[in-house]
């Protein structure tokens, strides 16, 4: 070949391998800005996501601190206008910014209102409709006797166009727990604008640009948004903002220089390789700046509650072993709000970063101060000697704050009030030490602000019967006193015949007699006691199974034994013990488990299903029911909640919602069991829409495995529906 074609040869060669090399490396370019953009962009929402539940958690919260005391019923009851503006109207709307607050009585009728900080008379108030609803659905609650009467019922709704939270909980008399009669119960309605304020401050502290709720359906092309939902999972609308696109910024500044890579390939390539350094620098400085921001209060630059919770669980583990004490401190603003409203929001912000300030001067550096929302502080004292060198420390805080404060020439007195927890004199546990130190600092407030108040042990005389009733189930799992399972039998669509049952625990206190399942398995996954409990079940249940010809038994397993790697195992090893096969063993699970996505969670069902173990899905309709996790999740039966059975035959669409899951079950091959049939027309009704398995007081109480064995094995003692078929 001559020397010219080759030479050409070798340029075109050079030069398609050149364009080449650029093609591929604008490619890779184009993609990783369009990853760094999804990345920004999925972080933001991460935050706005995170903002908008802290508002929730904060709002529900501040309710609860407020109307946890026996005396916001008595005042009710009296209609003492007064205590219930001073207590619980003013301080809501004047401390935490609720924009409106009722309290409504057994009758439905208003006996308090305030609406943006002014009180009305019960004539003078008309309740918007979704505010109406809320309210008769939580007073249905109020009186069903499978409800917490305490439990709070809380909801995102839209007044007018614009969304609020709404929280509703119970007023009752005392800290026994029991269900009110209609006339004596009272509830208390708490309502909070998402307004453009409060969007726009969420925006502010997680640098989202131009943050606004709208309900628009289309969502625009340059605007990212989060939705917010009602609890029923209605679509209120959007927060929406202009999301931050780093790579696309950057790849746009980047354009002139492409243009030229013909003229100048190799500075063009030089060139390309320093800016994605730069890019990459630029990327690194921003994510940790995103993670400084995430532990950080915006506002003050002081640890936020997360990192706050972090250093006092820390600090309770350094302390161990040690003869030095911790102490915990929640404190806010007196009339932080009074302040907002004279003198505007700016000169508020400008008085918690001088609070802050302060704050950082009357602790030692080794101490962790936190703004944990509003004008809510907190302090982690570490290895304090004695009580008096907290008390000494409260004592500077109060006389800090209580200096005069120059917000920009005006002279302000505010003054805090501080609630005051020390471990180990009060637990060792973080989440009760903060619960402490928020009765005290309530106690504070209540005892005339601008002062301190120590936690004592009169304070929560909840926490100590649940301190007794944890240790007392201690002894009963390790001694069996006390504990037994009873069976309700899981009868065939003819009424008869017993196709299986489901175990249920009950545990009879020898001096408080029988404890509600619900209290003492609550105590039991917060205080580390489920795994055991839930072994002793499974052990007693499998081995009630060696002993009986019944076809299978249910177990109802908690999310934290699935959590466990080894729950698989044990459960499968408990039923080779006994020589039970895995068939004959169901476990009931919780939708909640499915949701939280967690490997071990869905390699523990796996290994259960593929042994032979049926998983049933239990209170099916309840939560977040979704045909997605079905169809991932190894399930095998749903088991549909009482609350549909129970609305059977008393309108069109409740028939139509049971029939749609029976429906859905046979479309995934899944088995189907209705719970709580109690009556002889839910029973037919049940049957007729295609259920194969009952469940419900029709049939049987839990009954003593006894009981359930003869039932089974001897006809005389079977049980029929005669009366009802």
């Amino acid at each position: 070949m001559p020397a010219r074609k080759r030479v050409a040869l070798q340029i075109r060669t050079i030069i398609v391998a050149v364009v080449a090399s650029v093609a591929a490396l604008a490619a890779f370019g184009f993609y990783a800005g369009a990853r760094v953009d999804q990345d920004a962009i999925d972080r933001q929402n991460y935050l706005a996501f995170n903002a908008l539940a802290a508002e929730r958690a904060d709002f529900q919260r501040q309710q609860q601190v407020a109307t946890a005391t026996p005396e916001a019923w008595i005042f009710s009851r009296s209609n003492n206008q007064a205590w219930l503006d001073r207590n619980l109207g003013t301080r809501l709307s004047t401390d935490f910014g609720h924009d409106r607050v009722y309290i409504v009585d057994g009758s439905d009728e208003i006996i308090y209102g305030m609406e943006n900080g002014i009180r009305l008379e019960p004539n003078q108030i008309h309740l918007a409709d979704a505010i109406r609803s809320s309210i008769d659905r939580a007073q249905s609650s109020v009186l069903d006797p499978a409800v917490d009467p305490r439990q709070t019922t809380a909801d995102t709704i839209l007044i007018g166009k614009m969304p609020a939270m709404i929280s509703i909980v119970s007023l009752l008399p005392s800290s026994t727990p029991f269900h009110p009669s209609i006339t004596a119960r009272f509830l208390h309605v708490s309502v909070k604008f998402l307004d453009a304020e409060l969007i726009g401050r969420m925006g502010e502290q997680f640098r989202l640009s131009n943050s606004h709720f709208e309900q628009v359906s289309e969502p625009q092309e340059d605007q990212s948004r989060i939705p917010v939902m009602s609890a029923d999972n209605t679509l209120l609308g959007y927060i929406a903002w202009d999301p931050v696109r780093p790579a696309s910024r950057l790849l746009g500044d980047l354009m002139p220089a492409l243009t030229a890579v013909s003229v100048l390939i190799a500075l063009v390539l030089a060139f390309l390789l320093y800016r994605f350094r730069r890019a990459t620098l630029q990327l690194q400085t921003s994510e940790a700046h995103a993670q400084h921001l995430a532990f950080h209060d915006a506002l003050t630059d002081l640890p936020n509650r997360s990192l706050f919770e972090e250093r006092l669980r820390l600090a309770l583990q350094k302390q161990q072993g040690k003869t030095t004490k911790t102490a915990l401190l929640y404190l806010d603003l007196d009339h932080f709000k009074h302040i907002n409203d004279t003198l505007g929001h700016p000169a508020g912000d400008n008085l918690v970063r001088q609070v802050a300030r302060r704050l950082e001067t009357v602790v030692r550096r080794s101490d962790t101060v936190a703004r944990l929302g509003g004008d809510e502080f907190g302090i982690v004292l570490e290895s304090v000697q004695d009580v008096c060198t907290v008390h000494r420390a409260a004592e500077r805080v109060v006389a800090a704050l209580a200096r005069p404060f120059d917000l920009q020439g005006e002279i302000v007195h505010i003054g805090a009030s501080v609630g005051v927890v020390i471990a180990p004199d009060a637990g060792t546990d973080a989440e009760d030490l903060r619960r402490k130190a928020d009765i005290a600092l309530y106690e504070a407030k209540n005892n005339g602000r601008n002062r301190f108040q120590m936690f004592t042990k009169g304070m929560d005389e909840l926490l100590a019967r649940r301190g007794r009733i944890e240790s007392e189930l201690r002894i009963a799992l390790r001694t069996g006193e006390g504990l037994a399972l009873m069976f309700q039998p899981i009868m065939a669509a003819d009424g008869q015949t017993i196709l299986g049952a489901e175990a249920l625990t009950r545990w009879h206190h020898p001096v408080q007699g029988a404890i509600s399942t619900a209290q003492f398995v609550a105590i039991a996954e917060q205080r580390g006691l489920i795994a055991e409990l839930g072994s002793w079940v499974a052990r007693s249940a499998i081995a009630f199974l060696a002993t009986s010809n019944l076809p299978w038994v249910a177990i109802n397993v908690s999310p934290s034994e699935l959590r466990d790697p080894s729950f698989a195992d044990h459960l499968l090893a408990l039923l080779a013990e006994h020589g039970v096969e895995p068939g004959r063993l169901q476990v009931e699970i919780t939708e909640g488990v499915l949701l939280e996505g967690k490997r071990t969670v869905t390699k523990v069902l796996q290994t259960l299903h593929e042994a032979g173990v049926t998983i049933a899905l239990d209170d099916f309709g309840t939560g977040y029911s979704s045909l997605g996790y079905l169809r991932r999740h190894t399930i095998d039966k749903l088991k549909i909640d009482r609350t549909f059975i129970r609305e059977l035959g008393r309108a069109p669409e409740d028939d139509a919602i049971v029939k749609a899951v029976i429906d859905l079950a046979r479309s995934l091959k899944l088995k189907v069991t209705a719970e709580g049939v109690e009556t002889g027309t839910q029973f037919r009704r049940v049957v007729d829409l295609g259920c194969l398995e009952l469940q419900g007081f029709l049939f049987s109480e839990a009954v003593p495995a006894a009981d359930l064995r003869r039932m089974f094995d001897e006809p005389a003692h079977k049980l029929t529906t005669t009366s009802f078929a």
